[in-house]
């Protein structure tokens, strides 16, 4: 459950930044969502919040050994997996109308927010980097990977009640993820939330991103997940880049305890 601060910086989100009104959904017994926001036209949005702090872990090395160091793939992740399918539970199983969309935000509060971030889009959206080693010696190195999606296995996919996430980065920003695998999806992206985020170039849209020649999309859904080499040769063909390959991004985080004097 997250706590009252990170509760504040959503309703701070959605009143202040989106002028969304926002209501306090009363704690029961069974699951509920924490927020019922309102646009001005009236339209719902049933909003569940979830934070996500530092690695355990590495919180016990700081604590009794006065240094940690932490590497974090910012590929797929089991414990984001397990965040986003109870929160989407609970945002699914609130009573609402019929009409109202259903939202996670999500708060990256630990020592890596960037690394959570992508960690999260990652476990949505099944993305896996991807580099092409044709251009990579052509271009002597320089050059950059590529996001494909639905490479490994997509939370979306199985969570056709949840419209989108909104991902949170305290004091540096925000960006919506919509789930283009949703029920509601085109309903959703003509919403006054989804063209709040649009119009500040906030949006993560896979489909947009092909679009513009910055992502790869592995739509082969009759492959499995867990297929790789075979979603590999899917995504080669589609694209007529046999040299692609999947990378594996990590990034590193070290802490030191300072005595209070």
């Amino acid at each position: 459950m997250p706590g009252a601060a990170t509760e504040n910086l959503v309703r701070a989100l959605l009143e202040l930044d989106l002028s969304l009104q926002v209501t306090r959904i009363p704690t029961s017994d069974s699951e509920q969502a924490d927020f019922d926001a309102t646009d001005a036209a009236g339209q719902s949005y049933i909003v569940e919040v979830k934070g996500k702090g530092n690695d355990e872990a590495f919180k016990a090395e700081l604590r009794n050994e006065g240094v940690a160091c932490l590497k974090e793939s910012e590929r797929r992740r089991d414990t984001i997996s397990r965040i986003l399918r109870k929160a989407g539970s609970q945002a699914e199983s609130t009573a609402a109308e019929s009409s109202a969309f259903r939202v996670l935000c999500f708060v990256a509060e630990g020592a890596h927010p960037r690394s959570q971030l992508e960690q999260l889009e990652a476990t949505l959206y099944g993305i896996v980097p991807l580099v092409d080693l044709a251009e990579l010696e052509a271009n002597r190195g320089a050059v950059s990977d590529r996001r494909c999606y639905l490479f490994e296995s997509a939370e979306f996919f199985v969570r056709s009640r949840l419209d989108g996430v909104i991902a949170m980065w305290p004091g540096r920003g925000y960006r919506l993820i919509t789930n283009r695998f949703s029920v509601r999806n085109s309903d959703f992206e003509q919403s006054y939330l989804y063209c709040a985020f649009r119009d500040r170039g906030l949006v993560t849209n896979p489909w947009l991103e092909e679009q513009r020649g910055i992502a790869f999309v592995a739509d082969c859904y009759d492959i499995s997940p867990k297929d790789q080499g075979r979603r590999l040769l899917y995504v080669q063909k589609k694209y007529n880049r046999p040299f692609l390959t999947p990378t594996n991004p990590s990034s590193f985080v070290g802490g030191v305890l300072i005595p209070s004097k």
